[in-house]
């Protein structure tokens, strides 16, 4: 692939490599709510930015919730529903040591609502989904989320 920028390749092999093959959870918080969106083939690492990684990975692609994205995905969405209050969804992220992982929490409460048992993995995106809800894997995501870097691309690669 010539004459491609770094951003755009990284987007593609996410969505050549994408188990859930772009099916998604997204929360959105507006108000003071958090929302659930639900989305069936729909390439969320598209609303990604190239940003600078974390120790020597690279570039990544960081998903940052704005006004535009947040029509978006509620446009996109299959079905959409409230699932806290951003309160609530605070707490349980402070239940995570010292940094709130609002990530974590909804990828929590989503699964919990979806009544399924909640387990923190570090599944990658290639090998599985985080829930599945009527044999359909989604990966779930929220606000600030990474979705892959260089270094991981690359130690797929060989």
């Amino acid at each position: 692939m010539k004459n491609i920028t770094l951003e755009a390749y990284l987007k593609h092999r996410y969505n050549e490599l994408d188990y859930t093959n772009g099916h998604y959870i997204a929360g959105t918080h507006e108000q003071g709510l958090v929302y659930v969106h639900v989305l069936d083939n729909f390439h969320m690492v598209e609303l990604a930015q190239l940003v600078d990684g974390s120790r020597n990975s690279g570039k990544c692609l960081r998903y940052r919730q704005n006004n535009k994205t947040c029509k978006v995905l509620r446009a996109s969405a299959t079905y959409s529903f409230v699932l806290c209050t951003e309160s609530e969804l605070e707490t349980v992220a402070k239940s995570y040591g010292k940094q709130a992982n609002r990530g974590k929490a909804f990828e929590r409460l989503v699964t919990e609502y979806f009544k399924q048992t909640w387990e923190d993995d570090h599944i990658p995106f290639w090998e599985a989904g985080d829930i599945e809800i009527n044999g359909q894997a989604y990966q779930i995501k929220y606000d600030r989320c990474n979705f892959t870097n260089e270094a991981q691309l690359k130690g797929l690669e060989g």
